[in-house]
């Protein structure tokens, strides 16, 4: 990658935040919500726009062009314009995915890496955003009572699309990019992260999460997805530091 590791985990981490507020509806769900996930969505971009090389290079401008998105998201969330911020959220996880592509690009030529990194960083983007906007979302059932099952749902399974799309790309990583695996061939615990923590782990809370929402248990749902985001925060950190080469 064009950056550190780390900043790259940040970028990732507010684009999956601000990303997975899109199919939460603000007019039932309440301004609060995405006040909270896009505060955080600036906070993380900040931080990841500052800890990288201040150049004109692409990945820098992307990550302030993602800063700025981010900012005037929620700058919209406390003018109380709630169905312009949604609307914002959308080309401001669009500025987030040219981040993405921006960080692993090398120039033309036919070499796996820089799809496949790249590959891996929306799937992060995806995990940790799903499982991080599930779980708040599971709280606000204690904040505004009455709101329907279905949402926590409708979240539950992008989380469980998430976890299916990080196993295709672990897959693809594992078939085209030994490099990525060598670290995982070296290190036991970094094979078991990869996988265990990061695949198999966050698939069977998703599944205990679907059954707590067919039974309209959100405080065990939302306790099992306590849980499940410390596995994907973890997994997602590794993966993410497993391209650090690429």
């Amino acid at each position: 990658m064009t950056v550190p590791w780390f900043s790259a985990f940040l970028f990732v981490l507010a684009l999956g935040c601000l990303a997975f507020c899109v199919p939460v509806p603000i007019a039932e769900v309440g301004r609060g919500f995405y006040k909270m996930m896009a505060g955080w969505a600036l906070a993380l971009a900040a931080g990841a726009a500052l800890t990288r090389p201040l150049d004109a290079s692409a990945a820098a401008v992307t990550a302030w062009v993602f800063l700025g998105a981010a900012f005037f998201v929620n700058s919209l969330l406390y003018a109380r314009a709630d169905r312009a911020a949604a609307v914002a959220s959308v080309p401001a996880a669009l500025a987030g995915l040219a981040g993405v592509a921006a960080m692993v690009h090398r120039g033309p030529g036919p070499a796996a890496g820089p799809w496949i990194a790249g590959a891996s960083l929306a799937a992060s983007a995806a995990m940790l955003g799903a499982v991080l906007d599930t779980m708040v979302l599971g709280h606000w059932y204690l904040v505004k009572k009455g709101m329907s099952f279905d949402y926590l749902n409708r979240m539950n399974g992008l989380f469980a699309g998430a976890v299916a799309l990080r196993a295709l790309v672990l897959g693809a990583e594992a078939l085209f990019l030994t490099r990525v695996f060598e670290a995982a061939t070296q290190d036991q615990l970094v094979f078991f992260l990869r996988v265990a923590v990061g695949v198999v782990g966050p698939a069977v809370l998703a599944w205990m999460t679907w059954k707590c929402i067919r039974i309209k248990s959100n405080q065990s749902a939302t306790g099992i997805l306590y849980v499940a985001c410390v596995f994907v925060l973890i997994g997602e950190m590794v993966a993410t530091w497993s391209l650090r080469r690429i």
